[in-house]
């Protein structure tokens, strides 16, 4: 009986001293490794310098790419509502690229004048980001879609982008090299296709199209549950162009263009444009024909009026509200310039 109570009084002094130690451990010692990831309010990312191996998604150890900052697996990914800083513009060539940002800003670094985004060929969507230029001068839209890319984006915000570069050149070759002053949040061109469903666009500016510049391609522009929302838009005029204010500054929210040997064509099944404004023509929306030409053209002739050609800008609007928008010329709602066609079947 000694023998059987002295080892059962060491087994019981045993567990004690035992509960001891795990009531001095922390509970942060026993949180699994998911739940112990460190997410960041602000992430950088740097397409061109970074790395998804080695990066921690500080402004030293930037990550490469949006696809792995955004992975779930990821133990630095941004916060919910945090904010993911670019230092280069994310470059996605013939790629197949599906992205939720899930409410988070994705926004430029200082300094950094391009696109947030390149879309060149290919396919994208795109949703719940919220692209903040930050009123930021910039030489590019938020987003710049080429290559005859197919993209949609849904329920997203684009705000703040200021693409106020000076466009004009001695010829057209603007329409298709270069970015400068045209669309302040989206320019799309070479045949792409976007869909566009349940956005807003608020306080962009350009030359032409303060919201979006469509080239040669075809964009629709759709509501889910509510209109897509353009508001506080602006066709910035540049005086330092020489060029006249009439027909230069286009399009407060919309400037449609056909570029030689394809037709632009935009589509609003379900949109409200407010208070955008144009110091030239087209409060909301203006529409026009471009074709290549010779050094030395005249800009209002060839750029914007130009009447000849069977290559004819379109635009069908099927659900749409209108309130508040003006230009300095003409055209407080809608301008439909030479060589371009209007349906309207609400």
């Amino acid at each position: 009986m000694t023998s059987t109570s002295s080892t059962f009084g060491r087994f019981v002094r045993a567990m004690v001293s035992l509960l001891l130690v795990f009531t001095m451990v922390p509970v942060s010692a026993f949180i699994t490794a998911t739940e112990a990831f460190a997410e960041q309010s602000l992430v950088y990312v740097d397409p061109a310098n970074g790395s998804d191996e080695t990066g921690d998604g500080s402004a030293e150890r930037p990550f490469k790419s949006l696809a792995y900052t955004l992975r779930g697996d990821n133990q630095n990914r941004p916060s919910d509502n945090g904010t993911i800083v670019l230092k280069s513009t994310a470059n996605w060539n013939n790629e197949n690229v599906n992205l939720d940002f899930g409410n988070r800003t994705i926004k430029k670094d200082d300094g950094f004048t391009g696109p947030l985004i390149a879309i060149n060929g290919g396919s994208a969507t795109i949703y719940n980001g919220i692209f903040d230029g930050e009123d930021q001068d910039s030489a590019a839209p938020l987003l710049a879609i080429d290559g005859g890319a197919s993209v949609n984006i849904n329920g997203s915000k684009f705000v703040n982008g200021h693409n106020s570069s000076n466009p004009v050149k001695a010829n057209t070759e603007v329409l298709t090299q270069g970015w400068e002053g045209q669309g302040g949040a989206l320019g799309v061109r070479g045949n792409s296709t976007v869909d566009v469903t349940g956005v807003t666009f608020s306080n962009n500016q350009a030359t032409l199209g303060g919201a979006i510049f469509v080239n040669g391609s075809t964009v629709k522009i759709n509501k889910n549950g509510s209109d897509t929302l353009f508001e506080n838009n602006l066709a910035k005029y540049d005086a330092a162009s020489g060029h006249n204010q009439e027909s230069y500054a286009a399009g407060g929210a919309i400037y449609i263009t056909s570029k030689s040997g394809v037709a632009a064509h935009v589509d609003i099944n379900g949109a409200t444009f407010n208070n955008n404004e144009s110091q030239g023509v087209g409060g909301a929306i203006s529409t026009g024909r471009a074709h290549s030409g010779d050094n030395g053209v005249d800009w209002n002739q060839e750029y914007f009026l130009n009447t000849t050609g069977a290559i004819k800008s379109v635009i069908d609007i099927h659900d749409a509200d209108f309130d508040g928008n003006k230009a300095s010329s003409a055209g407080g709602a809608i301008y439909v310039q030479a060589s371009s066609i209007l349906n309207v079947a609400m």
